[in-house]
């Protein structure tokens, strides 16, 4: 099939939705698909760059940023101007219910929607689905299939500002859920509260995991015999919905072990000799943090539906993964038990404590979940 896949940030910028983004073009494409991709312009001197995210094999129709999101870029470039830019996004944030790539929607005419098979739009950037919405049913252009992937769901992102019109947020998604063919979610949990928010369309919602983007197959070390075991949490942990202080305050008290911590956020952690404090860092650097720990760390949110990502992308190694319970408790465990890959910890001092003791007494051998594999997943999707 020819099909378009509609994401308005960059796939090349790192983010979890870039990374999942990524691996469902490239199941796609191993399927035997033809997919364009397109999105705005990557930005090559973001630090978050990484052209090892666009997927081999796909086409690329590249459009240019505009409106706000040009604004914000214009003063990024411009160190004097850095505390008006914080001052801009702010109001943005606060009186605009989409993101900044929403002005893509200026350029929806130079894309001829009806030429393909089937168009799917991804968020985040929910804007991704407002592009197509403006280009197919704005337009009065029919498309033969409208599929829309949604990594957070509109109304219920948890980090959506409560003195946004929520009023308007629910009337918006309303109309982009109501347009689209087929609908998929990437938690159970968001599924079931989308299907009671928006009732009406509940028969075209369904769920699908998110892929990883490869198997990576690791020698590993015996860590009854390591001095010390090196962990790392690889994700951005702001304060409002996942919550990393008892994991690092049972790293510091716990012997033997060290922690890298990679990932923007709000709150900031005191480095020490066993814990290193870096920012987000492109994939390619994530990649060879993870290579070198002994234990991944997944850390759930303590708000909301959704599951982190990263997840999925530790579930491709053969490492140990410490999965640090939050939020919706159960409907994790009951999701990720099934798989018998995973090391369950409440999100407490003495609980992380223990997690991390039986990963290193213990010598089982682990390999990655096949029900994540990119081209199970994609195959799970309703093209046709």
């Amino acid at each position: 099939m020819r099909i378009l896949y509609v994401v308005t940030k960059s796939v090349e910028i790192n983010t979890s939705a870039s990374i999942r983004n990524s691996g469902i073009i490239s199941g796609l494409i191993d399927l035997g698909h033809t997919v364009t991709l397109l999105s705005t312009l990557p930005d090559k001197k973001s630090g978050y760059y990484d052209a090892s995210l666009l997927p081999q094999g796909v086409k690329t129709l590249y459009l240019a940023d505009g409106g706000s999101q040009k604004i914000l870029d214009w003063l990024k470039r411009n160190s004097l101007l850095k505390p008006i830019k914080h001052v801009v996004s702010r109001y943005i944030n606060k009186t605009e219910i989409y993101d900044t790539q929403k002005w893509i929607i200026n350029h929806v005419d130079k894309v001829n929607f009806e030429a393909y098979d089937c168009v799917i739009s991804s968020s985040d950037p929910k804007s991704s689905h407002l592009f197509v919405y403006e280009g197919t049913v704005k337009k009065d252009k029919k498309v033969k299939k409208w599929i829309q992937i949604w990594g957070d769901p509109f109304l219920g992102d948890v980090s959506i500002s409560n003195s946004q019109n929520r009023s308007e947020i629910y009337k918006e998604e309303m109309k982009l859920v109501g347009a689209a063919d087929d609908i998929y979610y990437v938690s159970e949990a968001t599924l079931d509260a989308q299907k009671r928010n928006y009732p009406a369309y509940a028969g075209k919602m369904h769920c699908i995991s998110i892929p990883y983007l490869k198997e990576r197959i690791f020698p590993l070390r015996d860590l009854r015999s390591v001095f010390p075991v090196e962990l790392c949490y690889c994700g951005d942990y702001p304060s409002s919905y996942r919550n990393i202080r008892p994991l690092y305050d049972a790293i510091n008290s716990l012997e033997g072990v060290h922690l890298t911590i990679c990932g923007a956020s709000d709150i900031r952690l005191q480095e020490t000799n066993k814990v290193t404090i870096l920012p987000r860092q492109s994939h390619r650097r994530v990649e060879e943090i993870e290579e070198k720990a002994d234990i991944l760390v997944h850390l759930s949110n303590s708000a909301g539906t959704q599951i982190p990502g990263k997840i999925y992308q530790y579930s491709g190694t053969n490492k140990p993964i410490l999965f640090i319970l939050d939020g919706d408790k159960d409907a994790s465990k009951s999701i990720f038990s099934q798989y018998k890959r995973y090391v369950f910890t409440e999100n407490d001092l003495k609980s992380i404590h223990f997690g991390i003791k039986s990963i290193i007494v213990g010598e089982k051998r682990q390999s990655p979940v096949p029900e994540f594999d990119k081209k199970r997943i994609v195959s799970m999707i309703h093209l046709g």
